[in-house]
């Protein structure tokens, strides 16, 4: 017979077929019941040692209420009734405790029946399964989702067909879009390598792995580099951080993908087509050939390339880094490099066109091998022009004075000091410098040039006239700046006469020099370096003032104004 239940399965309901063993044709037997005479029914687990026995004799084999329903028998017993005698002859419905099926570990339950007259021995083994085969959700196995398959909380299928959970599991790995190549990970494509945790261990078997899962960007660590043209691919160093770390391109063609923070060196393949370009963002670029890329930020350093004919953005990239930078530009395009930094050489430019904006401190040279093309520079950096043939435009911007020597210029009124300045010296040929009209005690001009340019002392001047004519001798310089700001003369030997010079009396009292001299004549004779003592003059006709300055020697600011 045909029957198989769940391990522990409740409210059994099964039927057996008893055959007629007084004849021979195979017929089942008709009108046993529970309380047929000698009939007995066995039972016992594939793993038991006795069996479980009930019997007429021992009143255990109760009658069924109702067939097709279950109802626990009483202790100790089972239950036992005929189906139909006319359409099912011979077939009885039997029902157990619910105990005899859940035998721990059991795998069969064998239920057999005997004893009764004409009764031909009947034996029927019921599978006891893990499985409930009569869970049409998840047939019982409990590790399965409780609902029908593709709907909320229960199990994922492909609608398209064709699923497969060995590719659908290798991508959940592979969740965060990145396939991880190192250069100490293991030598492998197959599932888990490639992933964060067990990264593989060269670029080509990052990209077996990345084609393989339609995925574009490989996280680099190490020093690497591809077997093969890897355009159209993410390159990502975050973990690239030590000198050693160089990502060699190989000469391999890696137009259109992208480099962020890496060191990448060596040469790019594929031909030069302007807009076949890479990127790079934030990467140290060192000895890196036959570059066709836009680069923002980062750095480069050692002798670098342009592509022949290609194109290149550089923004915002800092030259000199690691090592000295000569960037070789052949005959690009377009070369276009934006806020420099650092210290760059252009070499070996033979056509294309350069143009270069540089933030202040940059240093640029142009060397020998640039012969041909255009280079055009900006800023405000400082350029170095030792091209052989190269158009170079340099387009320094004007200085912007804010500081002297670190401190701030300022002024009382906006625009004074640039006043000031144009006035000194917005001239073609300017006659006056600072020492000639330098005023106040610090370091003052008290000379009094001659004839000759020669600064000789107002003393000296003096000490070469005699004592009666010295108040009308010639050759002394008392010409006053006239309106325009001009010194006229200031220089030259005149014919102003220093007897007219204006000096105070101790009362305050303007008197001219002569006046002045003469009053203190009887007191006393000019002597050699004109050495005036104090109370030689007349304190009402000299203020002690002008005495000091004319022992002392006279400045040129002074006499030029014609007072002491």
């Amino acid at each position: 017979m045909l029957l198989a239940y769940k391990r522990s399965q409740t409210s059994v309901v099964f039927r057996v077929k008893i055959l007629n063993s007084s004849v021979t044709t195979g017929a089942g037997l008709q009108g046993l019941t529970s309380a047929s005479a000698g009939l007995v029914v066995g039972t016992i687990a594939d793993n038991g040692a006795t069996t479980a026995a009930y019997t007429q004799a021992g009143g255990t084999i109760e009658t069924i209420s109702t067939l097709g329903t279950y109802a626990a028998p009483t202790a100790t017993k089972c239950r036992f009734k005929e189906v139909d005698a006319t359409n099912h002859p011979g077939v009885y419905e039997i029902q157990l405790a619910d105990a005899r099926f859940a035998v721990a570990s059991a795998k069969s339950l064998l239920v057999s029946i005997s004893g009764a007259t004409n009764c031909a021995e009947t034996d029927a083994l019921i599978p006891l399964l893990d499985l409930n085969p009569y869970d049409s959700v998840r047939a019982g196995l409990t590790a399965l989702p409780a609902a029908a398959a593709d709907a909320a909380g229960g199990l994922a299928i492909s609608d398209a067909g064709g699923l497969d959970l060995d590719v659908a599991l290798e991508k959940g790995m592979f969740a965060d879009g990145t396939v991880y190549a190192e250069q100490g990970g293991t030598n492998s494509t197959t599932w888990p390598y490639g992933s964060a945790p067990y990264p593989t261990s060269t670029i080509a078997n990052a990209k077996t792995i990345a084609d393989a899962n339609n995925i574009k960007q490989i996280h680099v660590q190490g020093n690497l580099s591809p077997g093969a043209a890897m355009e159209h691919y993410r390159f990502i160093g975050l973990g690239h951080i030590a000198a050693t770390d160089l990502f060699d391109t190989n000469g391999q063609g890696v137009d259109h993908s992208t480099f962020k923070h890496m060191i990448v060196t060596g040469a790019t393949g594929a031909t030069a087509v302007a807009a076949n370009q890479s990127r790079y963002v934030d990467c140290l670029l060192y000895a890196h050939t036959n570059i066709n890329a836009v680069m923002i930020g980062g750095a480069m350093g050692s002798a670098c390339s342009i592509r022949d004919t290609g194109y290149a953005l550089l923004s915002d990239t800092f030259f000199g880094e690691v090592a000295a930078c000569t960037l070789t530009l052949q005959a690009p395009s377009q070369c276009d490099i934006v806020d420099m930094r650092g210290t760059l050489t252009l070499a070996g430019m033979d056509g294309g066109v350069c143009s270069i904006s540089m933030q202040p401190g940059a240093l640029l040279t142009i060397n020998n091998t640039c012969t041909a093309g255009t280079i055009t520079v900006t800023g405000a950096g400082t350029v170095t022009d030792n091209s052989n043939g190269s158009t170079v435009t340099v387009q320094v911007a004007e200085s912007d004075v804010q500081q002297l020597l670190g401190t701030a210029l300022t002024e009382a009124s906006g625009g004074q000091l640039s006043a000031a300045f144009k006035k000194l010296f917005d001239v073609a040929s300017p006659l006056l410098v600072a020492s000639d009209v330098m005023r106040g005690t610090n370091s003052a001009n008290t000379t009094v040039p001659d004839a000759a340019g020669t600064a000789n002392t107002l003393v000296g001047n003096l000490e070469t006239h005699g004592d009666g004519s010295w108040a009308t001798a010639s050759g002394f310089n008392t010409v006053v700046p006239d309106a325009t700001g001009v010194a006229a003369g200031l220089h030259g030997t005149t014919d102003g006469l220093i007897g007219g010079l204006v000096v105070p009396d101790a009362a305050g009292t303007s008197k001219t020099l002569v006046a002045a001299y003469d009053a203190a004549k009887t007191a006393a004779q000019l002597g050699d370096a004109m050495d005036l003592e104090a109370d030689a003059l007349d304190a009402a006709a000299v203020a002690a003032s002008a005495v000091t300055k004319i022992a002392a020697g006279v400045s040129t600011s002074d006499i030029g104004w014609g007072v002491i």
